[in-house]
């Protein structure tokens, strides 16, 4: 059986991080190996996490932004597939099941997503739903949450780009796909993601530069590349 590392990096998440990582623990598959990283949290949130070990690989760290505690869970990570999950979010309990088994069955395909249903947190006012357009129902999901990854996928590509703080994902990917890593994508809904005020795409006032950012980056390499 294939050892699956779950990757959860966290900073002051003290009100979502029992449902992410009970969401991780109620997985049909097994091996998981349970990665938790605390990125300097200053509220409950370790007092949280503590009672999970030792179900639960846990590391505390100065804070560096999401990219770095997610890189350093790539690097002491010992299964051959790698997966992710935001604290705030939550994997519905097939999805490393399904999405291993399509890998397995497509050794071709590095990488392989599936599809997200949004939702509000409870703690939301009616004023503040209002303030969000996303499609109802399910939709493929192409965030790092939603995947399953062969390890080796980030030896070809390299880590996340830990000076970024918007769009990181979103940078990788790209680079990914120059790269020629071969990606899919299932039918089944394999992760929940939370809407609530602070997420980043909101808490972040000048998020869209950032993303402006990612794409320019990109064509800078592919005209490098044509030189």
């Amino acid at each position: 059986m294939s050892l699956v590392s779950v990757i959860l990096a966290v900073y002051n998440g003290e009100k979502y991080i029992e449902a992410a990582i009970e969401s991780i623990l109620e997985q049909t598959y097994t091996p998981i190996e349970i990665l938790v990283i605390n990125d300097g949290s200053k509220d409950d949130t370790e007092k949280t996490i503590q009672k999970y070990l030792p179900k639960i690989r846990y590391f505390s760290r100065p804070h560096q932004g999401q990219p770095a505690a997610q890189n350093f869970g790539i690097s002491i990570s010992t299964g051959s597939f790698l997966s992710f999950l935001d604290a705030d979010d939550l994997h519905m309990p097939e999805k490393t099941f399904l999405q291993l088994q399509f890998l397995e069955n497509k050794p071709e395909v590095d990488a392989v997503f599936g599809h997200v249903e949004q939702f509000f947190s409870p703690e939301l006012s009616s004023i503040q739903k209002k303030q969000w357009i996303f499609p109802s129902g399910i939709s493929p999901g192409y965030f790092a949450s939603a995947a399953l990854f062969r390890k080796k996928c980030f030896k070809t590509v390299g880590l996340f780009n830990e000076q970024q703080h918007i769009g990181v994902f979103i940078d990788w990917y790209m680079r990914s796909t120059e790269k020629g890593i071969i990606s899919d994508v299932i039918p089944e809904k394999v992760l929940q993601r939370r809407i609530h005020e602070n997420n980043m795409g909101i808490s972040c006032k000048n998020s869209h530069l950032e993303y402006i950012k990612v794409v320019q980056n990109a064509l800078k390499r592919r005209r490098h590349e044509t030189r």
